[in-house]
This record gives C-alpha cells, sequence and structure tokens, in this order.
C-alpha cells in the first residue's frame, strides 16, 4: 500500500469528521461543527491549514494548524496530527508533523502546541521525542445522568434564590431582555481572566463572540444556564451538543469575582445538568486545569468521575 499527502479541500470534510471519529470516538467534532468554526477562522483572519494522507483512497491521517482563536499573536500555533489507529508506526504521523511545520515556516512561528490523551502511548511517545513539554494538565470527568439526582442540591438552589440571584436559560433571557446578548459577552469578559490559561486572557469583542458561542451547531440555549442579579449577570453554566450520540459536554462555569462564595456555581451546574438529563442525554463529560480544585471540588460532589488526564504540551520554535 502506498500513501501520499495532499492538501484539503472543501470537499474532504466527511472524510476529516470520519478519521477523526476512528481516532477519538468519544470526542470528535460533527463535520457541521469543523465547516464552521474553520469558516469563523478565515472571517477573523487566522492563519490555519489542512492537509490530508490517503492511502489507497482512503483518508488514513490528518494534519492541521491555526492560531489560536483567544490569541493576538499570529506566530503562536496550535497543530493537529491524527493517524487512523490501523496505521500507526509505520511512517505517516512523522510525515504529517514535518509537512505541517514545513508549512509554518512561512509564518516564522514562535511555538506550537497540542493537546494529548496521556494514556495512549503512542502520542505521548511521539510528542516527547520531539521536545514538547506538557504546561498544563487537563482532568477529565464524567457523570451518568442515570445516577444523578439534582433534588439532593435544592436547599443550595433555594440559598441562591434567597439571595436575590436569578438563574435562567438563555433561551428564556434571549426572549425576554433584549440586552441578553451583550450582557451574557460581559459576563464571559469579566469571567475568563480567571480561568486557567497558557496565556494573558485577550478579552474577545462582542461581534467576534457572538457568532462563536450563539452561532455554533454546539449550542444549546436551554442548557446554557445564567445567574441574574437585577440588571447583571452574575455567572454562567453551559453544556453543548456533541459528535458522540447521547453525550453533552460541559463547557465554562464561572462566576464573577464579587458574587463568588454564595453557592452560584454549584446551583448553576445543578440547573444545567438537569436541564440536559431532562431532555433525554445519557450524560455528560468536562475538562478542568488539575490544579483548579475548587471546581473539581463541585464536579465530585455532583457524582462526576474521573477519566483519564489530556496534556496540554507546547514545543518553543525560537531555538529550532
Amino acid at each position: 500500500m502506498t500513501w501520499k499527502i495532499r492538501g484539503f479541500t472543501p470537499e474532504d470534510y466527511a472524510a476529516y469528521h470520519t478519521l477523526d471519529s476512528a481516532v477519538y470516538p468519544d470526542y470528535a467534532e460533527t463535520e457541521e461543527q469543523v465547516r464552521h468554526d474553520d469558516a469563523l477562522r478565515t472571517r477573523k483572519g487566522v492563519r490555519w491549514g489542512r492537509c490530508l494522507v490517503e492511502e489507497d483512497g482512503l483518508v488514513v491521517g490528518v494534519g492541521g494548524y491555526c492560531n489560536p482563536m483567544s490569541s493576538r499573536d499570529l506566530r503562536r500555533f496550535n497543530i493537529d496530527v491524527l493517524v487512523h489507529p490501523h496505521r500507526r508506526r509505520c511512517g505517516i504521523g512523522t510525515a504529517i508533523y514535518d509537512h505541517v511545520l514545513g508549512e509554518l515556516k512561512q509564518f516564522d512561528p514562535l511555538s506550537i502546541a497540542t493537546l494529548i490523551n496521556e494514556d495512549i502511548e503512542d502520542e505521548v511517545s511521539f510528542a516527547r521525542k520531539r521536545g514538547f513539554t506538557t504546561v498544563k494538565r487537563e482532568q477529565e470527568s464524567t457523570l451518568n445522568f442515570s445516577t444523578f439526582d439534582g433534588s439532593v442540591f435544592a436547599d443550595q438552589l433555594a440559598r441562591v434564590a434567597g439571595d436575590g440571584i436569578g438563574i435562567f436559560s438563555y433561551a428564556e433571557l434571549v426572549t425576554s431582555d433584549e440586552q441578553c446578548d451583550r450582557r451574557y459577552h460581559a459576563a464571559e469578559v469579566a469571567i475568563l481572566p480567571d480561568v486557567p490559561m497558557n496565556e494573558p486572557y485577550v478579552p474577545e469583542t462582542f461581534d467576534s463572540w457572538y457568532p462563536r458561542r450563539t452561532g455554533s451547531p454546539r449550542f444549546r440555549p436551554h442548557l446554557t444556564m445564567i445567574a441574574v442579579d437585577g440588571d447583571t449577570y452574575v455567572g454562567v453554566s453551559f453544556l453543548t451538543g456533541s459528535g458522540v450520540e447521547g453525550m453533552a459536554f460541559t463547557g465554562l462555569t464561572g462566576i464573577r469575582r464579587d458574587w463568588r462564595g454564595k453557592g452560584i456555581a454549584t446551583a448553576l451546574k445543578v440547573r444545567a445538568l438537569t436541564a440536559a438529563q431532562e431532555a433525554g442525554y445519557a450524560g455528560t463529560m468536562t475538562w478542568n486545569e488539575e490544579k483548579n480544585r475548587s471546581m473539581l471540588g463541585i464536579n465530585e460532589r455532583l457524582g462526576f468521575r474521573p477519566g483519564p488526564a489530556w496534556l496540554d504540551i507546547r514545543k518553543d520554535m525560537a531555538t529550532e
């Protein structure tokens, strides 16, 4: 069998999704979501590209690069190297990696980064041999809704309500508050500086944030919960759809600084999880930086169980 690397075309999205699902069956994105994200990158002027490895008419590998959507530094890149599990250890991954680095030379990159599952030995070994180091470890946690009982937290939800904090879904607020989207955006901008990140948070404009958040195929208005105090949106917690049947992904949960310590985060998560359970989802999965003991503690109390960790790894290209 022979294989070759070629450029990615708009006709390749289905093949890309099929390969992604084979490599990461529990995490794969939908074809629709990949198209959406690519379109956002193009509109934002993000540098990105993708290549395929084809073998006898089948796509057996994918490589890609892009600037992080949250970064303004166009010389920092995230990369992907995906090889079908049945075609590993035959040089395809190395060829993809070398090809991606060759494409990046035109941009004089400062660093490249990617995520790997620490339980997949091939990925860890491949990265270590090429000089990548771990900058952050993300703990994966999973909740089976068959074991979740939101009524256990009724007293905590009552205490939050007693403090004058209302919890509403985005679906409710967008029909009752004409400033909903602006206030939701303002809440995230206030919360995100305190979320563990590899680089300083760069506030995203409303015009950039709105299509990425509410325009995403993953977005679920009824599973997006917002805590409201008067005219201020003080906290958010949302679940999204995924490419995995019956599974929702848990995204950001955060509270503005002046409203922390009141149990709002737990109340938001209980409401979001209950809504997903009632909508028929079988479970949810989330990821938290291992040093974020506060959120990990909340998840443990809610019944999440730890799974494999993901390593956020980086390579300094300035020394290459």
